[in-house]
């Protein structure tokens, strides 16, 4: 199979016959903190260039002009290419990104990227008020709420509210004898 591929450090382009496990293993080393493969089009791409991606890749011939983005799968159209290509990976049910430390998987180079702060032990997040450190800011501000007193989840069948929705549906059982139904 003939890849071509932007080396890391130069930018510059290599041509080359590639077996199946070959660009496997390449796509394994060159995925991480310096860049990510694009699974469409074989190429690696620092960070700081994934965003103009876009000039690469041509937009499809029928389109909009202000959706020049259009899925050959279904009817959906975008107007830029990172949604697109994110799109694109909803009908193949690839998960492109691999983690060097462990078997999983990912969808989005982000979520690769989060996911490796397991492994390295980064919490770039840090709660304002007690200090402690997060790998996701999604989990400090649910953090968050144990210092300002939000319950944003409030039971319908009573007073109670919690600050997680899993502990409301938990509590919801206690209404319906262990059954939660959906509400």
């Amino acid at each position: 199979m003939t890849q071509m591929w932007i080396d890391q450090t130069s930018g510059d382009t290599e041509t080359t016959e590639r077996s199946n496990q070959e660009n496997k293993r390449e796509i394994t080393a060159m995925d991480g903190p310096a860049g990510t493969h694009c699974y469409l089009n074989g190429s690696f791409y620092r960070w700081s260039n994934w965003h103009n991606h876009g000039g690469i890749l041509s937009p499809l011939p029928q389109h909009r002009r202000d959706r020049p983005y259009q899925c050959n799968e279904c009817p959906k159209t975008f107007s830029d290419l990172s949604r697109f290509l994110r799109h694109q990976i909803s009908h193949t049910g690839g998960r492109p990104y691999h983690c060097r430390h462990c078997v999983k998987t990912f969808r989005q180079p982000y979520e690769l990227m989060v996911h490796q702060r397991v492994h390295t032990g980064e919490k770039p997040y840090q709660c304002t008020v007690c200090g402690k450190k997060f790998i996701k800011n999604s989990i400090l501000k649910v953090h968050q709420r144990i210092h300002t007193g939000e319950r944003p989840y409030k039971c319908t069948q009573c007073s109670k509210s919690f600050v997680q929705s899993h502990h409301l549906k938990t509590h919801q059982r206690t209404h319906l004898g262990g059954r939660l139904q959906n509400f």
